[in-house]
């Protein structure tokens, strides 16, 4: 078991040069942003909508190679 960083320093492809690859679905790993009950401030509202954009997907898939993806 390789963490990612690691594995892409290394060099490896998380398409080709694994065994087996954790499940997108169910998978307890995923970042979640959590407030407090009723706390509607813009800025975190802006946070998550700049995080969960297109954009960081790409970069997700450009940096990480498919080994980490959103999970929004």
């Amino acid at each position: 078991m390789i963490n990612t960083d690691h594995a892409l320093n290394a060099g490896l492809d998380i398409r080709k040069d694994t065994i087996a690859v954790e499940k997108r679905e169910g998978n307890p790993y995923a970042n979640f942003v959590a407030a407090r009950q009723g706390d509607n401030r813009p800025e975190i509202k802006t946070f998550v909508e700049s995080y969960q954009s297109p954009e960081v997907a790409k970069f997700l898939e450009e940096r990480f190679k498919g080994a980490i993806i959103p999970a929004w």
